[in-house]
């Protein structure tokens, strides 16, 4: 975990996925659409 939810990422045959890990408990994942980007879940 980060606590400055700085962005990771990770590469798949499909190719990457980038991401924040922030905070604690379960996981929720929030995907957005192709025209917005992460900021739109801060």
């Amino acid at each position: 975990m980060t606590k400055t939810g700085e962005m990771k990422a990770i590469e798949l045959a499909p190719g990457t996925i980038r991401y924040r890990d922030v905070g604690r408990g379960e996981a929720i994942v929030f995907v957005h659409g192709l025209l917005v980007n992460g900021q739109l879940w801060r």
